[in-house]
């Protein structure tokens, strides 16, 4: 039980030793000195996490880039707001696209959210979604840019096709 606390630093058969090699057996000074919270955390099976490597960004893959999004403002962003049916746009201070659904059950608005993120996958664009009961609340916004994208369009009219 205590021999893995013990390291063997050299042959212990007496005859087999050499001018190379001194016979020496299992020695209790290469038992490491183990702190008081060491050996509480030895004794109720604790096991330190194991570490893995950092790589640095010279040795791995270069980041990827930042998607680019190009921001809709003023009157451009109010006429593809009214081209969008049922979505409501607050176009002041934090503007986003809103849009509430309303199904007949929870298993429902599940399965039309299941197809929203698969959509939105596609796009590797995600809406916030809140789901209460047999209604699902969608806030379409590009925190990047501080307003409403494309990309936000482009999603809203593929939630329009589900």
């Amino acid at each position: 039980m205590f021999a893995s606390c013990y390291t063997e630093t050299a042959a212990v058969d007496p005859s087999s030793a050499t001018d190379d090699k001194p016979v020496t057996a299992l020695t209790a000074a290469a038992v490491p000195k183990q702190t008081l919270l060491q050996r509480v955390m030895r004794r109720f099976g604790y096991q330190p996490p194991v570490l893995t490597p950092v790589v640095a960004f010279s040795e791995a893959a270069p980041p990827p880039e930042k998607k680019k999004y190009i921001k809709l403002t003023g009157r451009e962003l109010v006429k593809t707001v009214r081209t969008l049916s049922l979505w409501s746009g607050l176009l002041v201070k934090r503007p986003h696209l809103l849009r509430e659904f309303l199904f007949p059950n929870s298993a429902e608005a599940v399965k039309f959210v299941n197809s929203v993120i698969e959509k939105a996958a596609t796009l590797n664009h995600f809406p916030k979604i809140v789901i209460v009961k047999n209604r699902v609340a969608i806030t379409l916004r590009t925190t990047e840019i501080d307003g409403i994208s494309t990309n936000d369009i482009e999603l809203a009219r593929l939630i329009e096709e589900c």
